[in-house]
């Protein structure tokens, strides 16, 4: 929530009464190197794909130092919700000794991303379109086919995110594959998106009906050929309303 709106909250709060407002949208940011040891299971993915040499905070300094900022978050107030960890394969080491590999060291990969099936999916969106600001036009990711290998994403949740399988292979009964998404395919599909959008007409309410067509039920309507009908009394009316009838 906006700082300055919180505080305006706050000063019609009776005198003494204080509290924080907790932000209800959770907030996706970048990881600053200081922090990377205090969101849960950063550290060990970090040791998974880079090396136990360096820890969490060293590697992220690292990384920031030569490329950018290595990781994304999102939080709901103080609560971490998840996270995506990704690099240059170069400074991701194990990408390179799994069955399948980036085909270039230059290559961006995604490494990981924690937290509910909701969080991750938000995270891959806004792992991309990060990606794309920096420039990179192709981001991999090596996911693992049964959902069972530690600090990798299940293959399938990638490919239904929209993410393309490149080759496969297997190691001690598990099975990795590559995937690939080329971002200016992305960025083209949302353009043609919004352009289809921009040209539905959205239909307003009070227009007559056109012909052949059924307005709402229990308005006395039915279908009409060139003109509605007029709608019928279904309540008659009392003797003493009703017109006398000429002798």
């Amino acid at each position: 929530m906006d700082e300055r709106l919180q505080e305006r909250l706050q000063e019609r709060l009776p005198e003494g009464l204080r509290v924080r407002l907790r932000s209800l949208v959770p907030e996706v940011t970048e990881i600053p190197a200081p922090e990377a040891g205090e969101i849960p299971g950063l550290s060990g993915a970090v040791a998974y794909w880079a090396g136990e040499e360096l820890r969490a905070e060293e590697w992220f300094r690292e990384v920031e130092r030569h490329w950018g900022p290595p990781g994304l978050v999102m939080r709901r107030g103080p609560e971490v919700l998840g996270y995506a960890l990704f690099a240059p394969v170069e400074h991701l080491p194990r990408s390179l000794s799994l069955p399948v590999s980036p085909a270039s060291r230059e290559s961006v990969l995604l490494a990981y991303a924690g937290g509910g099936p909701r969080t991750r999916r938000h995270l891959l969106v806004r792992v991309l379109r990060e990606m794309r600001l920096r420039g990179v036009g192709v981001v991999e990711a090596i996911g693992s086919d049964a959902g069972l290998a530690p600090y990798h994403l299940a293959t399938r949740h990638l490919m239904e995110s929209g993410w393309e399988p490149v080759e496969s292979g297997r190691r001690w009964g598990l099975r990795y594959t590559l995937t690939r998404v080329e971002l200016a395919n992305t960025v083209e599909v949302a353009e043609l998106a919004r352009g289809l959008i921009g040209r539905v007409r959205i239909p307003s309410f009070g227009r007559a009906p056109a012909p052949g067509m059924y307005r709402g039920y229990g308005d006395g309507f039915s279908r009409s050929s060139t003109a509605p009908r007029t709608p019928r009394n279904r309540y008659p009316k009392h003797p003493s309303e009703r017109t006398p009838t000429p002798v």
